[in-house]
Order: C-alpha cells, then sequence, then structure tokens
C-alpha cells in the first residue's frame, strides 16, 4: 500500500488518503502451478468478480474510506473452483474533511450562510422601503402644510373682507344725531332726545303745497309725553272761514323717516 507493506491479521485499518492499494495472494498446487487460475472481488467496492487469470496481484487506487471484504477463489488445472476461497477485512481511516461530522458541520455551515444572505436581503430591502416611505411622508407633510397655509390664508382674507364689508355698511347706515350722542345729566338718566315733530314738518309743507290759497296747514300734538311715540293730529284751516276743512292722526316720532 503507498509503497510500504502490511502484516495481514484480523482488523487491519490503513492510513487516511491510502491512494495506491496492491494485495498479493497465491494457491499452492502440486499438479501443475502455472495452471491455477484466480478471480478476486472487494466487497464495498466492486459489483462483480474480477478474473486475474494466472496473475497474482490485485490492485486497487483512490478507495474511500470505509471497511471493505477482499475474496479470491482459485481454480486447478482441471477447471475445478473452490468457492469458499480466502478473504481479508480491513478498512481505511478517514482524514477530518472525509468524516461525517466535517460534512454535516459543512451543510450547517452552508445553511447559516445562506440564512445570513437572506437576512442581509431582507434587511436591504426593508431599508429601501423605509426610504420610500419617509420620501412619500415627508411629501405628503409638504403637501398638508401647504393646504394648510393657503386655507388659512383664505379665511384670513375672507374674514379681513367681512370686516370691511361690515364697516361699511355701518358708515353707511343711520348716524344718530348731535342730541342722541350727548351725555347723560348729573343725575344719572340721559336726556331724552329733542323730537323734531312729524306735524311742524306738515304743516310747512302743506304750507307750501296751499301756497296762492286762501287755505293753511296746521300741526298739532296732543297728550302727554311718553316713552311710546306720540300721535300728531294735523288739518286744513280757510284763512277767510277760519273753518277746518279736514283732520287726521299721525305717527308723530322725531325719528326721520
Amino acid at each position: 500500500m503507498d509503497r510500504k507493506p502490511y502484516g495481514v491479521h484480523p482488523g487491519l485499518m490503513l492510513p487516511p488518503l491510502t491512494r495506491d492499494l496492491q494485495i498479493d495472494y497465491t494457491a499452492f498446487s502440486f499438479a501443475d502451478p502455472g495452471q491455477v487460475r484466480f478471480r478476486y472481488k472487494l466487497e464495498g467496492y466492486d459489483s462483480e468478480w474480477s478474473a486475474a487469470g494466472s496473475l497474482r496481484q490485485a490492485q486497487y487506487t483512490n478507495l474511500a474510506p470505509r471497511r471493505y471484504r477482499f475474496r479470491v477463489i482459485a481454480a486447478n488445472n482441471d477447471g475445478v473452483w473452490n468457492e469458499a476461497g480466502a478473504s481479508l477485512e480491513f478498512g481505511i481511516q478517514p482524514t477530518f474533511y472525509q468524516t461525517n461530522w466535517f460534512k454535516w458541520s459543512c451543510v450547517a455551515a452552508f445553511g447559516l450562510l445562506l440564512w445570513g444572505v437572506y437576512q442581509l436581503r431582507v434587511r436591504h430591502v426593508a431599508a429601501q422601503i423605509s426610504l420610500r416611505f419617509e420620501a412619500r411622508l415627508a411629501e405628503r407633510t409638504r403637501i398638508s402644510r401647504e393646504l394648510h397655509d393657503t386655507l388659512l390664508q383664505n379665511i384670513t382674507g375672507f374674514a379681513l373682507q367681512l370686516g370691511g364689508l361690515s364697516k361699511t355698511v355701518t358708515g353707511s347706515g343711520v348716524r344718530e344725531g348731535p342730541a342722541a350722542r350727548s351725555p347723560p345729566s348729573s343725575g344719572g338718566v340721559a336726556p331724552r332726545s329733542p323730537r323734531v315733530g312729524l306735524g311742524p314738518a306738515l304743516a310747512s309743507l302743506g304750507g307750501a303745497r296751499l301756497s296762492g290759497s286762501d287755505a293753511n296747514c296746521r300741526a298739532a300734538a296732543h297728550g302727554r309725553e311718553r316713552s311710546s311715540l306720540p300721535h300728531c293730529r294735523f288739518g286744513i284751516r280757510s284763512r277767510s272761514t277760519g273753518e277746518i276743512a279736514g283732520e287726521s292722526t299721525e305717527d308723530c316720532s322725531g325719528s326721520d323717516s
């Protein structure tokens, strides 16, 4: 074996990485030793018998580390085969990378490598998704801020327009006279605004209308002054006869309507 002889004994174990193996065998024949024929078979490697003829050597290369059994049978010059033959059991020790635990360790390491690659890929994809999500969130935040600012500006502008419109309406409304704006008296009671009577106004208007005729226009207010609106009675009196042609009673408030 690898140019190193080994003695034959039960349980023979050859060292690891045994490359070339040569097994020598022989058979005795007193009649004609040159006519002896051999067949051999290495169980665990050969599937069938190998005819060696008169050759007394069997060679093997690159045997895997395991247990083997070498068998050899011989036939005499009459062609009668000895079916029992002879056998030899031996084994080849594995090196560390030929052991089962090393193979399983390689499988486990490869599985861990695949798992690590998968985790890196998952983290990379998660980082990409997170970046895209942050970009979309920033864009939505920007759009929401712009919409909020625009809406606030519109509301503020609308409020200012409403304020200006209310001032315009208030300025164009009925303004109070000087008497209405006068301060209250020392007694704590605000003076009652003087009434611009409707009667004198109607009398003046009637006099202007009846100028050139013998009729005149007169208006008078009757009754006590009340918080409610007084009534005015007015009529048309003839200058020549002094008789009142007609009378009527109207609201005589001091408001100009």
